[in-house]
């Protein structure tokens, strides 16, 4: 076992605890899709060269531990679609080479930090479907630096129009317009996602149902708003 680097037992009807001891070399962990239950061990937490580590859709519960900030090494963090409450930790600021931040289908709560906009290398954030509350601390200059934005689903959560302006433009195309709203006036998000544009080899892709040809050099986005309603403040 002095070489193990990679567990990967994802989807493999596990059931019971995550175990209290680990291979220290370890650098990848996938025990997504099984039933794991409980909190997430702070053993887990001390594997210094762990890179990628995927928890989701199991159920565990409690909270994020803070020592989730001492695993250094780590680039994705996938903990969506089980039963964490509480906080997203203030130890994630410093993680600054995460690629991949997933924490949707939770039940975190509390406002989201601003370090998050921070986070130069990151690349995809999930935060939907959580209990979260107050103003998006994110500007254009964050989005559009990102891949994959979720945030839809946290029914007290709120962006803030002078934050963001009124037209972001991501890609080739203007693809949010919010001109109708008033400056002081704030937009509660429901169901919305957010793809980036990325440069490609290749790709298949639609927009309002038209086919991306293969030849353009870079590719725009796919936006799903879902639905927008306006709450005045």
């Amino acid at each position: 076992m002095k070489f193990l680097h990679s567990v990967t037992l994802s989807q493999t009807n596990l059931s019971g605890y995550l175990p209290k001891h680990w291979h220290p070399n370890l650098t990848f962990v996938d025990l997504s899709g099984n039933h794991l239950k409980g909190k997430i061990p702070l053993s887990l937490t001390r594997l210094e060269n762990l890179a990628h580590l995927n928890l989701s859709s199991n159920s565990l519960n409690d909270t994020i531990p803070s020592t989730i900030g001492d695993l250094t090494s780590l680039q994705n963090l996938t903990l969506a679609s089980n039963s964490l409450s509480g906080p997203i930790p203030d130890s994630l600021a410093a993680l600054p080479g995460l690629v991949h931040l997933d924490l949707g289908s939770n039940q975190l709560n509390g406002t989201i930090p601003n370090f998050i906009r921070d986070m130069k290398k990151l690349k995809y954030l999930n935060l939907a479907s959580n209990n979260f509350h107050g103003v998006l601390p994110f500007n254009a200059t964050f989005i559009k630096r990102l891949e994959v934005f979720k945030v839809g689903e946290n029914s007290n959560l709120c962006y803030n129009r002078s934050t963001l302006g009124s037209k972001v433009k991501l890609g080739l195309r203007l693809v949010i317009d919010m001109g109708c709203l008033c400056r002081h006036r704030r937009l509660r998000i429901h169901p919305l996602m957010i793809q980036v544009t990325v440069p490609m080899m290749k790709i298949i892709a639609t927009w309002r149902k038209r086919s991306i040809t293969a030849d353009q050099v870079r590719w725009f986005l796919v936006l799903q708003l879902g639905f927008l309603l306006l709450s005045f403040s």
